[in-house]
C-alpha cells in the first residue's frame, strides 16, 4: 500500500510522466498535459478550460504547414486526438460502503478504474471499446466504477471533449482522498503506469 498526502492528483501525474519519458520516438505526436485548478473548475490560464492546449496544437500544426495552415486542419487534428483524463477517485471504504453500488465499485488492488459517470460524462461506446481492447491486449487489470444516484466526478475531460477530442476518464481508487493520509495500492499505480505506456504506443 501507499500512504501519502496529495495522491490526488500526484499519482496520475507521476504515472503519466514516467510513461511518456520512457517512450522512444512515437509514431504519432504524444503529450502529457498536466494542469492545475482541476479541483475548482479548471479556471485560470493554467487550467484545462484555457485555450493553452489548443493553442499549442495550433502552433505545432502551423510550423508543419506554414502558409497552408487553416482552421479546418486544426479541427481535424482535434477530432483525431485521443485523451486519457487521469484522475483518482474514492475506493470502496468498508466504513462507508453504502455510497457505492458494490457490484460496480472501485476496489483497491483491482487495477485502474474506468469511470462510468452517466449523465453525459461517459466516453462514447467506440472509444470505450478501443480503450478496453488495448488494456486487455496488454493484460492490464481494469475495473469499472460509477457513483450511486446523481452523476458526478467530472474532471478535465469535459473541457477537452468540448473541442471534440476523444476522452475517457480513468485512474486509480484511493481511500481518504484529500486527507493528510490518503491510501492507495501499489498494484493499481503500476497498472496505471502500464495503461498509460500502452496508450502512448497504441495506434
Amino acid at each position: 500500500m501507499i500512504a501519502a498526502y496529495g495522491q490526488d492528483d500526484k499519482a496520475s501525474s507521476i504515472a503519466a510522466v514516467k510513461a511518456i519519458i520512457e517512450q522512444k520516438t512515437p509514431e504519432y505526436t504524444s503529450i502529457a498535459y498536466l494542469v492545475d485548478n482541476e479541483e475548482v473548475g479548471n479556471i485560470n490560464n493554467t487550467g484545462a478550460s484555457s485555450t493553452y492546449l489548443v493553442d499549442l496544437l495550433s502552433g505545432m500544426l502551423y510550423n508543419q504547414k506554414g502558409d497552408k495552415y487553416n482552421d479546418y486542419q486544426l479541427r481535424k487534428v482535434l477530432r483525431n486526438t485521443k485523451v486519457i483524463s487521469a484522475d483518482v477517485n474514492p475506493g470502496v471504504n468498508p466504513t462507508w460502503s453504502s455510497v457505492w453500488e458494490l457490484g460496480n465499485a472501485p476496489r483497491l488492488g483491482n487495477g485502474i478504474n474506468l469511470k462510468l459517470y452517466g449523465g453525459g460524462f461517459n466516453a462514447n461506446s467506440e472509444y470505450m471499446a478501443w480503450t478496453r481492447n488495448y488494456l486487455d491486449n496488454n493484460k492490464i487489470k481494469w475495473q469499472t466504477s460509477t457513483y450511486k444516484g446523481k452523476a458526478s466526478g467530472g474532471t478535465i475531460g469535459s473541457d477537452l471533449s468540448n473541442d471534440n477530442m476523444e476522452v475517457i476518464d480513468f485512474g486509480v481508487p484511493i481511500l481518504s482522498i484529500h486527507s493528510p493520509y490518503a491510501v492507495g495500492s501499489k498494484v493499481d499505480l503500476y497498472s496505471l503506469y502500464k495503461a498509460m505506456s500502452a496508450f502512448y504506443r497504441e495506434k
